[in-house]
């Protein structure tokens, strides 16, 4: 004897056809699939989050910047416009800009997609 029952217009009422147990088998499958990527996705992105620390604010003649991220990285110095003022390439952790021929004012550093302001004061 097969039980007919009615979902969403949908009759599950023979052997051949999936239960209501199984379809929330499947759904908790996908479930957890989608938490699982979830999870892994955030954890790649944690990983790979560049922080960077600059010092000291406000900078009068040298500004340290201190990465986070592993390899090479192009730092960049740049003015309210968004223009390069300085750039560098570097594998080191900690890299030293030069501000003697800096005039006061906001700059911006970048290092990848990771942008800090400093104030230049002399």
């Amino acid at each position: 004897m097969a039980l007919a029952i009615q979902q969403n217009d949908v009759r599950y009422n023979s052997p051949e056809t999936p239960t209501i147990v199984d379809g929330i088998g499947v759904y908790l499958g996908l479930l957890l699939t989608y938490v699982s990527y979830v999870q892994s996705f955030a954890t790649n992105e944690l990983a790979t989050k560049q922080t960077l620390q600059v010092y000291p604010n406000p900078a009068n003649e040298m500004l340290t910047v201190v990465l986070s991220g592993n390899g090479k990285q192009t730092i960049e110095l740049m003015d309210v416009y968004g223009q390069s003022i300085w750039s560098s390439t570097s594998t080191l952790p900690v890299v030293q800009i030069p501000l003697g021929n800096v005039p006061n004012g906001w700059y911006s550093v970048r290092a990848g997609s990771t942008v800090s302001k400093v104030l230049v004061v002399k």
